[in-house]
């Protein structure tokens, strides 16, 4: 027996000795009429014997061919795992688009929402991952294996990181994992925009318009920049106060043209009145694919 606390709590110590089975345990108590229990689990450590090291490709890979990846699996002494098992598992995420040379631009599309609650909190998953394959294969006579997996993509999709994970199984049945992160484009180049948060109503602002491919190299190529005014429009559905549905529609209030053909390109544009606004750039790529983005901005 032990006391309870001012707090209604307790603890105790209970000394597991070597002998101990392994696998499944429960502890059990009883408070007055109540009985409280919880597992755990008693497991033999066993000393890593061997490492796991994964390779991705340095360069995103651009729109057609697998992924690449390399496993390696040697023991700590510097032999070979020869003919372990390997269970992989892959899984994509949304990929944050970024370059040093370019880090106040933005890469990211910003479409006009639509929502019967406009007001309600949109959540962000875009760093959730989720399963894209899985298979199982054998590492080598030199402990190696190379994977080549095509990703599943429809044009349009954003670019996206992919996270592999190889667990090796040796002949004495350790486990060791590694991991590594593969990014795929769908588009040879991607365009950003770097302009104000904040502009007046009436005069010109200036945004920055940059063409790059995935490895963050300036490309030259034709775009077009838009200015839209974003609003929201509301329409009844029913007679309940509450019964509308309502959506934002953009605007076009300026367009201008444009050749990217250094650093960046600058565009001048106007916003006629107060409101929201959107810049959003387009053009295609040197396979003939769309590709945007667009900036968010007030003016008052």
């Amino acid at each position: 027996e032990v006391p309870l606390s001012a707090y209604g709590g307790f603890d105790f110590d209970l000394p597991i000795g070597e002998a101990a089975p392994l696998g499944d345990w429960n502890v059990r108590a009883q408070v007055g009429d109540a009985t409280l229990s919880q597992g755990f689990l008693i497991e033999e450590f066993r000393k890593r014997t061997f490492e796991v090291k994964v390779r991705a490709a340095a360069v995103p890979t651009v729109r057609v061919g697998p992924l690449h990846f390399d496993v390696e699996a040697r023991y700590l002494f510097g032999a070979p795992v020869q003919s372990a098992q390997v269970a992989w598992t892959l899984l994509n995420r949304k990929h944050d688009i970024g370059f040093a040379a370019y880090s106040t631009f933005s890469f990211a599309r910003a479409s006009a929402e639509s929502s019967e609650d406009y007001d309600s909190d949109r959540g962000d998953d875009s760093e959730a991952a989720e399963p894209a394959a899985d298979g199982t294969a054998t590492t080598d006579a030199q402990g190696r294996l190379t994977l080549q997996i095509a990703p599943a993509q429809e044009d349009g999709a954003d670019p996206l990181d992919y996270l592999l994970r190889a667990e090796v199984t040796d002949g004495a049945n350790d486990q060791v994992a590694g991991g590594a992160v593969a990014t795929w484009f769908p588009t040879a180049a991607v365009v950003g925009i770097d302009a104000p948060w904040y502009a007046s109503a009436g005069k010109p602002f200036e945004a920055k318009v940059a063409a790059v491919d995935a490895s963050g190299q300036q490309v030259a190529l034709s775009a077009t920049a838009a200015l839209q005014r974003l609003d929201w429009q509301c329409k009844k559905t029913g007679p309940e106060p509450w019964a509308s549905e309502c959506a934002e529609v953009a605007s076009e209030v300026q367009r201008t043209p444009l050749a990217i053909a250094s650093h960046h390109a600058t565009v001048a544009l106007t916003p006629p009145q107060a409101g929201r606004y959107r810049v959003s750039v387009t053009a295609t790529d040197s396979a003939g694919k769309p590709i945007g983005a667009d900036w968010i901005l007030w003016v008052g």
